[in-house]
């Protein structure tokens, strides 16, 4: 009798793709980093790292689910966002011209690797604390009304005793446990920030309207003389344009959908993918990428950074654009809550169960 083999689970989980990473590299190995967070001075400003351990933090997508690995999040990110864009990144590496299912596989990509980072993450902790007073609020109404109509037993036959989620915004769900304390007189909502809703607001962003309303834009692939070349990041996509004060702001504050707001992705020190909302694509096509504007556009890269800097070559002035924090306590504790996090995040998976790939 033969026995079906075991899915082999992926604990190495790339939030930047080592096959993007390797654009940057001059031997295929490793790439010029700098590290926005160090230990000490004497940590050298740029260091060849080696590729496979750089944006990387084991199980940062392995989801327990009934007591088991799940790494479907990082399987569909493979097969359905890497392996396809790899193939385009190649095309333009020949400077081929793009059909338009390639500037959709490109775009896609940047949505994906807008959202799988752990600057994405931090998106989420931060909207999900902004909006969960409002939502246990309105969760206890709805729990207060079936009370109300149908009595306690409602509740004790399971029809709140499960954790659920609530979909809120276009960040994605949000895990709420729901309890009665107290002698029965008080409702308890809970909810935690962590790895599902991550996951969950990515695929909701890959599979909804962040991707549509970005597929709707006018992209535009841009060419860079061999005098200049761009670096990439750890979170390599930039949104910058003006604020509703008229400020100029770089990060997700300003808003996908913001008139005039710009979105750059770099795809190699010599190419990168642009577009400007709410321009047409000749008025895309019109702009004059001159040094001056490549050098701004530096500069925003390495701001928007998370952590880490990429770049073909070390650029000399980088600690004049974004100085690195010297801090042996914070570095340590990075350290730490990457080597907790799997355990940590599996027990509150185990809490809050709900699904975070349906979609998928």
């Amino acid at each position: 009798m033969k026995h079906k083999k075991a899915k082999q689970v992926t604990h190495d989980n790339h939030y930047v793709p080592q096959f993007y990473l390797k654009r940057w590299s001059r031997n295929g190995n490793t790439v010029r980093t700098y590290n926005g967070i160090v230990s000490n001075k004497g940590v050298p400003v740029w260091k060849s790292t080696p590729i496979k351990s750089t944006a990387y933090q084991p199980d940062l997508y392995t989801v327990r689910i009934d007591r088991s690995d799940n790494d479907e999040y990082e399987s569909y990110l493979e097969r359905k966002i890497e392996t396809p864009a790899a193939e385009v990144f190649r095309a333009i590496d020949r400077h081929t011209l793009l059909t338009a299912q390639d500037v959709n596989t490109l775009v896609q990509f940047l949505v994906a690797q807008m959202t799988r980072t752990p600057s994405w993450y931090q998106q989420v902790a931060k909207t999900t604390e902004e909006i969960f007073e409002d939502t246990a609020k309105e969760t206890i109404r709805e729990i207060e009304k079936e009370l109300s109509e149908k009595g306690i037993e409602a509740l004790r036959q399971g029809r709140r005793a499960a954790p659920r989620s609530v979909g809120l915004t276009s960040l994605g769900d949000m895990p709420l446990k729901c309890s009665l304390e107290q002698g029965q007189s008080a409702i308890r909502v809970e909810t935690y920030i962590g790895r599902q809703p991550f996951i969950a607001s990515s695929v909701r962003a890959l599979t909804g309207q962040i991707s549509q309303v970005l597929h709707s834009y006018n992209w535009r692939i841009i060419y860079l003389d061999d005098e200049v070349s761009l670096p990439t990041s750890d979170n390599p996509v930039v949104i910058f344009g003006r604020d509703r004060f008229g400020n100029t702001s770089v990060g997700l504050d300003i808003g996908l959908g913001t008139k005039f707001a710009d979105i750059v992705m770099p795809l190699s020190p010599q190419a990168l993918l642009f577009t400007e909302v709410g321009r047409t694509k000749d008025e895309i096509d019109a702009i004059n990428f001159d040094s001056n504007l490549v050098l701004y556009l530096r500069e925003l890269i390495i701001n928007n950074a998370y952590r880490y800097v990429y770049s073909q070559e070390d650029i000399p002035e980088i600690e004049n654009i974004r100085p690195r924090l010297v801090d042996a306590r914070r570095y340590k504790e990075i350290r730490d809550e990457q080597e907790r996090w799997h355990r940590e995040q599996g027990e509150l998976e185990e809490t809050f169960p709900f699904s975070c790939s349906s979609a998928l």
